[in-house]
Parts: C-alpha cells; sequence; structure tokens
C-alpha cells in the first residue's frame, strides 16, 4: 500500500469526503486528490497536522510499518527528537557532483523517523521538482538500493558520480533509466545502464519546506 492509499485509507476510516478532508488541513481537494495518487508528497507541516488532528502515527502513513494511530501519551510527547545532518545540495536538474558536506542540521520528531541511521537528508538545488519540490526545500531520502517498485517513485540517484532528484522511469523494456521532472519545463534525461554507472541511492521519504 503506497503513502497516498495510506492517506485515503485515513479519510474513508472518519467517513470524511475529500473536501471535507481538505477543509480539515486548510488544503484544496485538488491536493487531496494529488496526494491519494501519489502525484504530491505532504511536507511535514501537513503531516504534523494529521497527527494532531486524528492521532495518526506517522510513521505508519510514510512506511506502512507499525499501527495506524499512536496513543494519547504519544501524542502528547515531545520529548523524543533526533538530529538529522544535511548531507550536502542535491541536484534538481542535471546531475551534479555532491558539494561539499553543510553544516547545518535539521531537528526531527521521532513520531516522522525511528532511525536517523536509515536516511540521508539533502537540501534541493534547483527548480526541476517544482512545484511540489522548491528550491532550497529539504528532502529526506530513505536508504534504498533496490530499483524493484520504483516505478513513478521520486528518487535521489547517482549518475557517473553525480547526484539528482528525479521521478523514475523504466522505458524499453527496462533497458534504459529515464529520470523525469516534474516541472514540465525540464527535459527528460535518458540513461543507458550498459554505458553509465547508475545507482539508486533512496526514494523520497519527506519533504520539509525552510520557513523564514
Amino acid at each position: 500500500m503506497s503513502l497516498g492509499n495510506r492517506l485515503k485509507a485515513v479519510r474513508k476510516h472518519f467517513n470524511l469526503t475529500q473536501t471535507v478532508f481538505a477543509s480539515k488541513l486548510n488544503i484544496t481537494k485538488v491536493t487531496i486528490i494529488n496526494y491519494e495518487k501519489g502525484n504530491r508528497y505532504p511536507d511535514s507541516k501537513l503531516l504534523n497536522l494529521i497527527q494532531k488532528l486524528f492521532k495518526i502515527n506517522l510513521h505508519w502513513l510514510l512506511t506502512g510499518e507499525g499501527e495506524m494511530f499512536i496513543t494519547d501519551r504519544e501524542a502528547e510527547s515531545t520529548d523524543d527528537i533526533h538530529i538529522m545532518h544535511i548531507a550536502a545540495d542535491i541536484a534538481a536538474g542535471e546531475p551534479a557532483e555532491v558539494t561539499a558536506e553543510r553544516l547545518e542540521t535539521l531537528t526531527i520528531g521521532h513520531t516522522l523517523i525511528h532511525n536517523v541511521n536509515d536516511y540521508f537528508c539533502f537540501q534541493v538545488n534547483g527548480q526541476s521538482m517544482e512545484p511540489y519540490i522548491e528550491h532550497q526545500d529539504l528532502v529526506i531520502i530513505k536508504k534504498d538500493s533496490n530499483w524493484k517498485d520504483k516505478e513513478n517513485t521520486v528518487c535521489a540517484v547517482r549518475v557517473d558520480g553525480e547526484i539528482t532528484l528525479k521521478r523514475i522511469i523504466h522505458g524499453d523494456k527496462h533497458k534504459l533509466l529515464v529520470l523525469i521532472s516534474d516541472n514540465k519545463g525540464y527535459p527528460p534525461i535518458i540513461v543507458d545502464p550498459k554505458h553509465s554507472d547508475v545507482l539508486l541511492i533512496g526514494s523520497l521519504y519527506l519533504v520539509v519546506r525552510r520557513v523564514e
């Protein structure tokens, strides 16, 4: 079950229409539809609101692991947090070399991430994944080198030593890898694994938007 399907399951559990569900979350019905179809990913602010309003276990919502709901005690707990290191910039455009490591960190609640060692955190550099992932957003990537079930999934990919954030499409009977931007102003990047060194770093887990 995908994140979108789990979000839909939450809505159905409370017998809410997409319109009413969107109203409770202060977003539009179109946005809910895109979340449920997997065309967009909720950011951390919205996820925290979902947890607060419906007592949803965010780790379950994001991964499918554990129970759907949290207890009242867990909902009230703010003591357990993680400090994540922002590893580097990740290109949202043509693949680019990893910049020097950043010195910044991200504080994130334990309900969103259980083990920080299972994830990378990058700052987005570029506009190819807009409007859903913006320049200078932070993206948390779940470490995963297995290409299975990644079709139409936003992933961090290393191509010939350079990394990029793109939506994955397998073309020509999986002989070619097509890296798609959500921003239609950017052309697809076609990679032939026979002639390029390609590595899957992981799939998008969470988008964190900076607030000035």
